[in-house]
């Protein structure tokens, strides 16, 4: 709203300049302040005064008022009822049924039956016999025979002596030695042992090493090679040829009727139960509780505030440039070209 008023004071005072410079200058002549026409007239220049002007505003006004509403309004209602519903429900039952199955059954049968026969013959043969034949011949061989001979063969050996040593040593001995004391109640004597030393010899022995030099008679074996000879029993082989009779088996192929246990699949029809499952639709009732919305309609008085557009005069101090002549004009015949 103020900012309305602002622009309306705005343009009343643009057009109340615009008047003010028409009526000061009305040929449009614009000269600056103090201008020295020349040939063109006098000098003029520009002046400012304030006039107060009345002026029309407009300005929004706030309007208190109460109005009529209509509200719409819904009310839960809840209610219960009985429902019912059908579901199915699974039941087993046992269903006969009748099937052919195929079993294997061993029966006897009389079928053809190649057969292997042995068949028996004397067949004579002749063949080759390695008859051993014996003979002795002589052999020989070289034998190492030993021979035993003594010799003489020295050694060294350390042998150890006991070398006697005589050495000393100190020996304690200890003589008694009467001591008398005069007290008041006699004298009174007392035994004691002086010790001393004296050097006693002694012989020890002592373990030395010796070097000695011993000789022995050692046999010594030494080999001679020696020929000899031997019996040597050697097997030889002779080969003569031999005829024999043998018994010789041979197989026969022959066809028998025989009675064979053949495997046969024959039906056999058998009684069995089916468990089958089936639905069977059932029917309950039970209650339900659900709510129902009522939709209702209200009027209420609200406030409302409304604005509304208000005329005042208010008085303005608008300023009022004008343009007078400075000094009076030269007398000059040449027209005034800048005045249009």
């Amino acid at each position: 709203m103020k900012k309305f008023v602002v622009l309306l004071a705005a343009a009343a005072l643009l057009a109340t300049a615009s008047e003010a410079s028409a009526f000061g200058c009305r040929r449009g002549c614009a000269p600056p302040p103090c201008y020295s026409g020349g040939s063109c007239g006098p000098t003029y220049q520009y002046v400012t005064t304030y006039q107060t002007v009345a002026q029309t505003v407009c300005e929004y006004v706030p309007v208190q008022s109460t109005v009529d509403v209509t509200e719409y309004f819904s009310v839960p209602q809840t209610q219960t009822v009985n429902q019912t519903e059908t579901y199915y429900e699974q039941v087993n039952k046992v269903v006969p049924y009748t099937r052919t199955v195929y079993r294997c059954v061993y029966e006897t049968q009389q079928q053809a039956v190649t057969v292997c026969r042995p068949v028996t013959k004397n067949v004579s043969y002749s063949y080759q016999v390695a008859v051993p034949v014996n003979r002795v011949e002589k052999r020989s061989y070289t034998v190492a025979v030993p021979v035993t001979r003594q010799e003489e063969r020295s050694y060294t050996s350390t042998v150890y002596e006991n070398v006697p040593v005589t050495q000393t040593y100190q020996v304690a001995c200890y003589t008694p030695v009467m001591s008398c004391v005069n007290t008041c109640c006699g004298p009174q004597y007392s035994c004691s042992y002086a010790t001393s030393y004296k050097t006693v010899p002694y012989t020890t022995y002592v373990c030395q090493p010796r070097t000695v030099v011993n000789k022995v008679m050692v046999n010594v074996t030494d080999y001679r090679n020696e020929t000899r000879s031997y019996d040597v029993t050697v097997c030889e082989y002779s080969y003569k040829t031999e005829t024999r009779t043998v018994p010789v088996t041979e197989y026969v192929m022959a066809q028998e009727n025989q009675s064979v246990q053949v495997a046969v699949m024959k039906p056999f029809v058998e009684n069995y139960n089916v468990t089958q499952c089936e639905m069977v639709a059932k029917t309950r009732t039970y209650p339900v509780t659900y709510t129902t919305y009522k939709t209702g309609s209200r009027v209420v008085k609200k406030p409302v505030t409304t604005y509304q557009m208000v005329t005042k005069t208010v008085n303005v101090q608008v300023p009022v440039t004008v343009c007078v002549p400075c000094a009076p004009a030269p007398a000059v015949s040449a027209p005034a070209p800048c005045c249009y």
